[in-house]
């Protein structure tokens, strides 16, 4: 009954496809037989086409059939009476696919697979709406342009996902057995640059270019995979062919090889060109920013992020007059300034040690838009807490409180870095006091920030500086009661033992109830945890305990513990003769 329904839907009717769908689904509703009784020996019956259905529970979600799904998907008829799906549906079920795909399957038996299931003919050319694509070669491309944004670093230690650019290789790869357009050049070359694979880059821009088929918007992301090696000197020479080939240079391309100049090692690299001879590559980037502000050169004019740039190469190769120059330039001659740019010449001047110009340029930056922000204002005060100066750091963050509904950015932030530099010159209890006077105010809603994990560690670090196992003590059940509102782990309390270890005597009893603590949080100790154990046990002349602790470790856990932990022990053993 509901295959003839949907043939139905397929084979001329003009009602739209929400009625099929309706249509589809109350038949569904009527044909599902209702479950069966507790302890009856017959399992219950799941929709067809549902995946595991033997598996089924109560409260899993009834799975909807692929022809429901197809059904859904389609757009309309041809001329010809032909169902037309929608080509995005299509595009993004065989990405998808692709993901998945197993080295002993090709991209052919992907697309064989995927039509098949829709029941359409490849050789077709209205088995789409408007706008759709109608050959291999076109799927294939808008397949690796999706891929091609998967690209990139995953995971807590940001480490680059290799295998979804193999997957674009894969299916560049079977485009390039063809005719292969532009756009997937281009989309692999974006991937190339998300990797950091520079020799990949040059051999797919080389097979570009003896197809002929380059054009302007491939030598951006060609220059952005020479950014990780500061590799000037490729990168400056695919920018003069750009500028030679004739099809014009885009803002993107200039934003590139400006961006490369500016990274450290590529600032102060020298390197030569025909043209201009040798120089350093901060003197490239002014040089490029001149060529884009002369108007008789054909390039496009800079925009912010091409000051931005250029600033930040004049700073990481120590030119800070020149990088004050191209701002104050800028600020001539652009009508918006962005914060963005404030950001990157404020970073110029906290990194060469002019701490008050970088003052200056903040209250400049607050009086262009009377908002006080929060990222430039953490940078200034984290350089005046390293330089000792903790009364301009008390009065920045006083303007904070302040101002608080003008402010921008990470407020939590502030806080975090006036109570690091009280803690750095000893005056550990203000910072509590400041700690605890923004969590209060967090807590009631005083402050749309939260304390995040970095206040914690802070906290529980100048609790635990108190001594006497009383300051011990009070951090862990402090941070046991932020556990409700903010993500705890196991490095918030070894912040805290570590600091046990620094007293005089050593705190041994509030590494002990900080370790409790923790254990009661179900949180897992890791190596740091059992050094700063071993490092307090040491201080106090309890070595014994630290062998204790070791041992104990390694009969929970089938495997002892690392080397730095037994480094630490031995360190302990000799400290105590």
């Amino acid at each position: 009954m509901v295959a003839n329904l949907v043939l139905r839907a397929q084979a001329g009717s003009c009602a739209p496809l929400v009625f099929a769908q309706a249509r589809v689904n109350r038949e569904n509703k009527r044909s599902t037989p209702a479950p069966s009784k507790r302890g009856s020996s017959k399992r219950r019956p799941t929709l067809p086409g549902s995946k595991n259905s033997q598996l089924r529970t109560k409260t899993s979600a009834p799975v909807q059939p692929s022809h429901v799904r197809q059904v859904a998907h389609q757009v309309g008829r041809s001329d010809r009476g032909t169902v037309q799906y929608d080509y995005d549906f299509l595009v993004k079920t065989i990405t998808k696919k692709v993901s998945r795909l197993p080295a002993t399957q090709s991209f052919d038996d992907v697309l064989n697979n995927s039509f098949d299931e829709l029941d359409l003919d490849l050789d077709e050319e209205d088995n789409f709406g408007p706008g759709g694509g109608t050959s291999r070669l076109e799927i294939g491309t808008d397949v690796l342009l999706q891929l091609a944004k998967t690209v990139g670093k995953r995971g807590k230690g940001r480490k680059i996902d290799m295998s979804a650019f193999e997957r674009c290789q894969q299916v560049f790869d079977w485009l390039s057995r063809r005719e292969c357009p532009i756009r997937a050049s281009w989309a692999m070359l974006v991937a190339c640059s998300r990797v950091a694979d520079p020799l990949a880059a040059k051999e797919i821009f080389n097979k570009a270019r003896l197809a002929r088929a380059v054009d302007a918007s491939l030598y951006g992301p060609l220059i952005r995979c020479f950014k990780s090696t500061g590799d000037t000197s490729a990168a400056l020479e695919a920018i003069n062919e750009a500028r030679s080939s004739g099809d014009g240079v885009s803002l993107d391309t200039m934003n590139a090889m400006l961006t490369v100049c500016a990274q450290k090692k590529a600032a102060t690299k020298v390197v030569c060109d025909d043209e201009n001879g040798c120089r350093p590559g901060w003197a490239v980037a002014v040089q490029l920013l001149d060529d884009m502000k002369d108007t008789s050169n054909d390039l496009p004019e800079p925009d912010e992020t091409s000051y931005g740039a250029v600033i930040s190469a004049c700073g990481a190769a120590g030119e800070v007059e020149k990088a004050v120059g191209v701002f104050e330039e800028m600020r001539d001659e652009t009508n918006n300034v962005t914060k963005e740019s404030y950001t990157h010449m404020m970073d110029v001047l906290l990194q060469s040690g002019r701490l008050q110009e970088a003052s200056s340029l903040l209250k400049s930056m607050y009086n262009m838009n009377r908002q006080i922000d929060c990222t430039n204002q953490s940078m200034l005060m984290r350089a005046l807490g390293k330089a000792g100066d903790i009364k301009e750091v008390l009065e920045l963050l006083s303007v904070v409180e302040e101002s608080e509904e003008m402010t921008t950015g990470d407020v939590t932030a502030v806080f975090n870095i006036a109570a690091k530099a009280l803690a750095d010159v000893d005056r550990e209890e203000e910072a509590v006091e400041l700690l605890e006077r923004f969590c209060s105010r967090a807590q009631r809603g005083e402050i749309a920030s939260r304390p995040d994990r970095y206040t914690v560690t802070h906290l529980a670090e100048c609790y635990a500086s108190l001594g006497d196992g009383v300051g011990a003590a009070a951090a862990a059940a402090r941070v046991s009661k932020l556990m409700r509102t903010t993500r705890v782990d196991a490095a918030m309390f070894n912040a805290a033992m570590f600091k046990c270890s620094t007293h005089s005597p050593p705190d041994v009893e509030g590494a002990r109830a900080l370790y409790s603590q923790m254990m009661t949080q179900h949180l897992r100790p890791n190596q740091n945890t059992l050094i700063a154990l071993v490092k307090v046990y040491g201080a106090a002349g309890e070595w014994e305990e630290g062998i204790k602790l070791l041992d104990e470790e390694k009969r929970q856990r089938n495997k002892p513990p690392g080397v730095a932990v037994y480094t630490a022990q031995i360190a302990a053993m000799t400290r105590c003769g």
